[in-house]
């Protein structure tokens, strides 16, 4: 954490190039209702009905040198059912982004995360574990430094820890270093290659511990459609030689994004000791139906494995929309399912299924207080027009 400080303070105190920047703020409140078809997570689990108040506010500040971006919310719920689930703290989110350029050629990132909360399978985004109703909490800090060597080659390193724990199980932590080197071959292909280290801490058999050498495709296959794709060996100290594996396709329409990933690697899962071996792909589709409505849709496969050589199967799939009227009102819809089969951690039967459903709608109120800074002695520019998203 000492290192973190020391990072924050010098991304603040870098000298600021002389040209216009801007911030905005944004202070808001969601309330919601959202109801749980399976609430315990039980073969034949009873469902709640909750009322949500989410008070957040969200910020940042951008210039040619500097960018940095903060968020943090809490939620309050009430239960219909269940007066222990009614919480004040039910969830707690706190995040920061923040770059700097200090030269032209370097430029240094720090990346920080909280969460906590009463449903812990929130937390599992890499491998779509479905845990019951548990407090836990995650914390991740990833700092990096990108170093451009000439107008085609650029050096990077990066060190990313994150620390899980959930109550009732021993806590646990991944320490990862990545370094690696970018070629651009030309305007549209670009070739690297990549060093991945991980420390895996709270283990049985602490400390576990893989180091990896990936080769980097990246491929601008038409006008905003990339392909990327990254692979090779993994060494492992509990389990031998596998793979590494990571590739993802991505295309930008005026009014759709698509995104198609796949992940073959390791992480920690909440309750669960040690690393376990993933194999993930995910969807996620969005369509600016018109300028304030958006319809999103997501679907995944997660396939776990534990030390213990306990396993699991999630399919997941979702859809939402959100509506913003007079730019302060945003109306949302999102269905969510699980389907899972198996279990990490041993308490269902070996050929125990579980699924969840989970619909959620509410309403945001978000004003939008937006400032324009410049430096003295340049001519005033223009007025901005439409709105300023993170």
């Amino acid at each position: 954490m000492v290192a973190v400080a020391v990072v924050g303070v010098w991304l603040t105190t870098v000298p600021e190039a002389r040209s216009q920047a801007r911030a905005w703020f944004v202070p808001a409140v969601s309330l919601g209702v959202s109801h749980d078809d399976n609430l315990f997570l039980a073969p034949d689990g009873p469902a709640d009905t909750f009322t949500h108040i989410r008070p957040s506010v969200e910020g940042a500040y951008e210039s040619p040198t500097r960018e940095v971006r903060g968020f943090a919310a809490f939620d309050a719920q009430v239960s219909a059912q269940y007066p222990s689930l009614t919480a004040l703290g039910a969830r707690r989110n706190a995040l920061i982004d923040a770059r700097v350029r200090p030269t032209p050629f370097v430029a240094v990132g720090l990346g920080a995360r909280y969460d906590r909360t009463d449903s812990p399978a929130e937390l599992n985004l890499e491998s779509g574990i479905l845990l019951g109703r548990e407090n836990a909490t995650r914390t991740q800090v990833t700092p990096s430094v990108s170093y451009r060597r000439s107008p085609r080659t650029t050096a990077t390193a990066q060190y990313d820890l994150t620390t899980e724990s959930l109550a009732g199980a021993p806590g646990q932590s991944v320490h990862a270093a990545r370094v690696g080197m970018d070629y651009a071959w030309s305007g549209r292909t670009q070739w690297g290659g990549r060093y991945l280290a991980r420390s895996f801490v709270g283990s049985p058999l602490d400390p576990q511990y893989s180091h990896a050498l990936l080769m980097a495709w990246t491929r601008q296959v038409a006008p905003n459609t990339n392909l990327s794709i990254q692979g090779g060996p993994r060494v492992r100290s509990y389990g031998g030689l596998t793979t590494e594996f990571l590739a993802s396709f991505f295309r930008r329409k005026p009014r759709q994004r698509f995104l198609l990933d796949y992940w073959h690697g390791e992480t920690i899962v909440l309750g669960v000791p040690g690393p376990v071996d993933v194999h993930s792909g995910s969807n996620r589709t969005s369509w600016l139906v018109r300028n304030n409505l958006e319809v999103t849709t997501v679907v995944g496969v997660f396939r776990s494995a534990s030390l213990t050589d306990a396993r699991a199967l999630v399919y997941y799939g979702g859809v939402g929309g959100s509506w913003t009227l007079r730019e302060f009102y945003t109306l949302t819809g999102i269905y969510s399912a699980n389907y899972q089969l198996g279990d990490l951690r041993r308490q269902l039967p070996p050929d125990g299924r579980l699924r969840r459903g989970v619909v959620v709608v509410g309403v945001t109120i978000a004003p939008r207080l937006t400032r324009i800074f410049r430096p003295a002695g340049l001519y005033p520019a223009p007025p901005m027009t439409g709105v300023l998203r993170p």
